[in-house]
């Protein structure tokens, strides 16, 4: 495996959002995990925009590639951390099998179950009556690499000046995506790419306008507004294409995106520590979110703490505080771990770390180049 190549320079209030985002994605699932249901306001606060703001993040750096440049840089960045978090998940899969009731790792599918659920990609939602299995939190990650070639594509093929023509277009994938929800959920998690596509442009216009580094105060409190409403009416559930109000979840996820925008540019200014560890788990966020898949799936570890813990506390809110710092505990060691794992940080964090035959593939592009 080849060193580290040379990085891109990274903006550092939006490696602080995406640290918020992928924290409150983690709290998100341990407020399940202590028995606080899909009604309780603060999951809904929190799921209207944790899921949203990736999306939208990814269409703030959007540049147009070629549809071999983007397939291959989805491929390198998010389906092979897919794949080998499917590889960690398989061992599981068998442990379960062979040591079963054992109180570490445990699994309720079979192999071939396993398999069918890696392959298709399904985060969970109401395709479980159609007998499709789950794959868990790494949807997203499907989902994020589908959605982006549709939108590649899409940007490619429509005109640069005709920005209402684009959105138009992404509404139209959102509506189909949604529509297509109702009869069937395809492979891939397509049904959520098709659905995020508003989300993905729309952070393309922030770029553009600017809006988001320079968020005035009545942008602000509307935003504001429109998260808290968004989150008053319905819960919004990426990961089953669910979105029963979808203008206003829409809405309340950017307007969420934007408070967390905003102060994560506070934290740049006015807290060195605070950016520092923010800036870690964000730049970090993608084995965070796959570490994290793998413990909430394949890790039994909650059980113990619910048997053990929770009737020596018993308090809700203190046991969410214990369950969320044990449910930070093994991301957190594999974000500072992964950096000097030879080999397994190819796979995901392959941009920083790529595997020596990429290494020597754009040593010959660029000997190729010079040539010419």
């Amino acid at each position: 495996m080849s060193e580290g190549i040379v990085k891109k320079k990274r903006v550092a209030w939006v490696d602080i959002a995406r640290g918020i985002a992928i924290l409150a994605v983690i709290l998100g699932h341990s407020i399940f995990d202590v028995k606080l249901n899909y009604n309780s306001y603060v999951a809904h606060v929190i799921f209207a925009f944790h899921m949203p703001i990736f999306f939208i993040v990814s269409g703030y750096f959007y540049r147009e590639k070629t549809l071999k440049t983007e397939l291959k840089g989805g491929l390198c960045n998010l389906i092979l951390p897919y794949l080998m978090t499917a590889v960690f998940a398989f061992i599981a899969v068998i442990v379960g099998m062979i040591w079963q009731h054992n109180p570490v790792m445990y699994s309720s599918m079979s192999i071939p179950q396993f398999l069918l659920a890696v392959l298709y990609g399904f985060g969970g939602g109401p395709a479980h009556s159609a007998g499709i299995p789950a794959i868990g939190a790494t949807w997203f990650l499907m989902a994020m690499f589908v959605a982006i070639q549709i939108f590649n594509l899409s940007m490619r093929l429509t005109n640069q000046s005709n920005s209402l023509l684009r959105l138009a277009l992404f509404l139209t994938y959102a509506v189909m995506g949604i529509a297509i929800n109702q009869v069937v959920f395809l492979p891939w998690a397509t049904n959520s790419a098709l659905l995020v596509q508003p989300f993905l442009y729309g952070g393309y216009l922030l770029k553009k306008s600017e809006l988001a580094e320079n968020i005035k105060w009545p942008v602000l409190v509307i935003s504001l507004l429109l998260w808290l409403y968004s989150a008053h009416i319905s819960f919004l559930q990426l990961s089953a294409a669910s979105m029963p109000y979808y203008l206003e979840q829409f809405m309340g996820a950017f307007g969420g995106s934007m408070i967390v925008f905003w102060i994560s540019q506070k934290i740049e200014k006015h807290s060195r520590i605070l950016t520092n560890i923010f800036k870690k788990y964000g730049s970090q966020s993608i084995v965070v979110f796959c570490f994290h898949a793998f413990d909430l799936s394949y890790v039994s570890l909650i059980a113990l703490l619910d048997v053990y813990v929770y009737p020596v506390v018993k308090n809700q809110y203190l046991f969410l505080i214990i369950v969320y710092a044990y449910r930070l505990l093994i991301p957190t060691v594999m974000m500072l771990l992964m950096p000097h794992i030879k080999g397994l940080r190819s796979f995901y964090l392959n941009r920083n770390f790529p595997f020596r035959f990429q290494v020597k593939n754009a040593k010959n592009l660029i000997k190729q180049g010079d040539q010419k």
